[in-house]
């Protein structure tokens, strides 16, 4: 199961009362990026829809739509997208222990909560037009088995 730690919805059509769907807790993403420690308005021109082009809501990781997701869907694994949102020490990170000290309590709370764990932790994305996905932007943290064979195979 994809997890973003900031929900987000497509922004209201023509400034209607209309909604792609309720927040929450909904903030600006300059309050994210301030938050994260992040630039502001470099996120906020960021945050536009992929096919109307319209700014993006955002609000707060909620709790118990996570939780509501977990028993409705029964993940075997979590994927933690967007942890430079999280805290701008995130963008740097290569492996767990590098992650800010909240992004790991978040983490295994995310753990505890879906009693699954958090395999893959997206830690960036491109931000400029044209830039290619950094691999090393995802730390996985999977345990990768094989398969011993068996005598008289």
């Amino acid at each position: 199961m994809v997890v973003r730690p900031t929900p987000i919805r497509v922004g209201n059509p023509d400034g209607g009362k209309e909604t792609s769907g309720p927040l929450k807790h909904e903030v600006t993403f300059a309050e994210v990026a301030t938050h994260a420690g992040l630039d502001p308005d470099e996120i906020t021109k960021l945050e536009i829809t992929s096919t109307t082009k319209r700014p993006r809501r955002v609000g707060w990781f909620e709790r118990d739509q996570f939780r509501n997701a977990c028993v409705l869907n029964a993940p075997t694994d979590i994927v933690l997208t967007f942890a430079d949102y999280l805290n701008v020490v995130n963008k740097d990170a290569r492996r767990f222990e590098q992650l800010h000290i909240d992004t790991i309590k978040f983490i295994e709370e995310l753990e505890r909560v879906s009693q699954a764990p958090v395999s893959l932790i997206n830690t960036r994305f491109p931000r400029e037009e044209g830039q290619k996905i950094d691999l090393r932007s995802v730390i996985d943290r999977r345990t990768w088995r094989t398969n011993p064979r068996l005598p008289n195979e």
